[in-house]
């Protein structure tokens, strides 16, 4: 017999506001419990989103009646209670950007094949009804040769975590993620050779984040990407 896919939330990060709305429309997964850092945290999220058991992310992780753990925490904690969860034996939907770096997403991936867990990086843009549509308009416009995205927004925060280095600040890991994703699912393949800059340290900030980024892939039948992103400060 068919049962629901039973969901813990490991972490209570504010993206939970978008998530759940998409979540709350599939009918077959179950939320079993949200886990934080602190209890207060997970609190207030059970009963915003009335989910009925709050814990620590180590209970949550030796429950038998979770089959799957999202992750919506800081980036840099990503890795750590990812590989946490395949560790525990959990199948993992981690947030944007999975890791880092490369390293990171090599650990990763290495832990989900020792454990035999499925892991994913979530990226709703690959489940947009809209992207079938592009793709079958695709198949009339012939070989796509240049793809070209821009994903830029406007912040004035100077305490935001985008302008922190020491929490993967910068527009690259925030949103520019979104054009290296958009651009493969177009194109369906990896780039030959990857070449980018970057705008850091321009002002009396001295930020050590890319405030602007640009970079150009090149793929093996001469096609390129052409990908910006931004935060553009007031």
């Amino acid at each position: 017999m068919n049962r629901k896919i039973r969901w813990g939330l490991l972490g209570a990060g504010k993206i939970l506001d978008r998530w759940m709305k998409g979540a709350r429309q599939i009918d077959d997964m179950e939320i079993i419990a949200v886990a934080s850092r602190t209890r207060e945290s997970a609190a207030k999220m059970a009963e915003k989103f009335h989910i009925s058991e709050v814990l620590t992310y180590e209970e949550m992780l030796e429950r038998d009646d979770i089959d799957i753990v999202y992750i919506p925490v800081p980036h840099t904690a990503h890795m750590e209670l990812a590989m946490k969860a395949m560790e525990a034996g959990k199948a993992v939907l981690v947030e944007k950007p999975a890791g880092i770096n490369v390293q990171q997403w090599e650990k990763m991936t290495e832990c989900a094949k020792k454990n035999q867990v499925f892991l994913m990086e979530a990226v709703w843009t690959r489940f947009f009804p809209l992207m079938k549509e592009i793709e079958a308009h695709l198949k009339d416009i012939g070989d796509v040769r240049v793809v070209s995205t821009n994903f830029s927004f406007r912040e004035d925060e100077m305490d935001s975590r985008l302008m922190d280095l020491s929490r993967a600040g910068g527009s690259l890991l925030d949103v520019g993620v979104y054009d290296l994703h958009f651009t493969k699912m177009i194109l369906k393949k990896e780039p030959i050779l990857l070449s980018g800059v970057a705008s850091m340290d321009t002002d009396e900030h001295h930020l050590q984040v890319d405030e602007q980024a640009a970079w150009i892939a090149q793929y093996d039948k001469g096609e390129l990407g052409l990908m910006c992103s931004a935060y553009v400060r007031i």
